[in-house]
C-alpha cells in the first residue's frame, strides 16, 4: 500500500499511514487507547461490585433488626485525585507532553547519549525519593528526620554533575529546585521536633503522581 495520510484515533494527529487497517500513529498511542478503555470497564465493574456488597450488608442488617430500619443506598465514587491524575495525564499525552513517552523514546527530542545517560540516572535517584516524599504526605506526623534525609538527597541531587549536564528541555529542572527549597525550609523551621505537622496540597500530590507515572 502506498503511504497514505491519516487521523490517529487517540490524539487525533495526522500521520503517515502504509498499511490499511492503521488506525494509531504509534505503539503508545494504541497503548493509551486500550488503557482508556481498560480503565472504564474496570472501573465500572469496582463501582458495581462495591456497591453491591455494601447494600447488601446494609440490608442484611435491616433484616436481623427488631425494628426494621429504612434501607439506604449507597454509592461508591472513585476519589477525585485519581480521576483528576487521569485527566491530567492524558492532557499531558494529547498536548505531547508526555515525558513516560520521550523517556523511552528520547531520539525524539534529539537527546544526546551522554545526556540520556545523565537522564537516566537522575530518574533512578529522584522515583524512590518522590515516592517516599509523597507517602509522607498520607502519614500522621512524621519524622524530622525523614524530611531531612530526603532534603539532603534532593540538595544533593542539584550538586551532581548528572544534573548540572541534563539539557536545558528537561522536564523537572524546575521542580527538583523549588521541591529542595520548601523541604530545606520547612527543616529550618522544624529544627527542634521531632515530628513534623505536614500537609500536602491536592495539586502538588497530583504533580508527584505524574511525575512517577512519567519516570516509570
Amino acid at each position: 500500500m502506498k503511504p497514505t495520510k491519516k487521523i490517529c484515533r487517540y490524539c487525533e494527529k495526522e500521520f503517515v499511514s502504509t498499511r490499511k487497517n492503521e488506525i494509531y500513529c504509534s505503539k503508545t498511542c494504541k497503548q493509551y487507547s486500550y488503557l482508556e478503555r481498560k480503565s472504564t470497564d474496570n472501573s465500572n465493574s469496582v463501582n458495581t461490585s462495591v456497591n453491591t456488597l455494601v447494600n447488601n450488608l446494609v440490608n442484611e442488617s435491616a433484616n436481623k433488626t427488631a425494628n426494621p430500619i429504612k434501607t439506604e443506598t449507597y454509592t461508591f465514587q472513585i476519589p477525585q485525585l485519581f480521576k483528576n491524575l487521569d485527566e491530567m495525564i492524558l492532557s499531558r499525552v494529547k498536548e505531547g507532553k508526555d515525558f513516560n513517552y520521550f523517556f523511552k523514546h528520547p531520539f525524539r527530542l534529539n537527546w544526546t547519549y551522554t545526556e540520556q545517560y545523565h537522564i537516566r540516572i537522575i530518574n533512578q535517584t529522584l522515583k524512590p525519593i518522590l515516592t517516599k516524599l509523597l507517602s509522607l504526605s498520607y502519614t500522621f506526623l512524621p519524622s524530622y528526620q525523614l524530611f531531612e534525609n530526603i532534603s539532603k538527597k534532593l540538595n544533593a541531587i542539584i550538586e551532581s554533575e548528572n544534573y548540572q549536564n541534563l539539557p536545558q528541555n528537561y522536564p523537572y529542572i524546575k521542580f527538583v529546585k523549588e521541591t529542595a527549597e520548601k523541604l530545606t525550609q520547612l527543616c529550618d523551621i522544624n529544627q527542634s521536633q521531632t515530628k513534623i505537622k505536614f500537609k500536602m496540597s491536592n495539586e502538588m500530590k497530583l504533580k508527584i503522581h505524574c511525575i512517577l507515572y512519567e519516570l516509570s
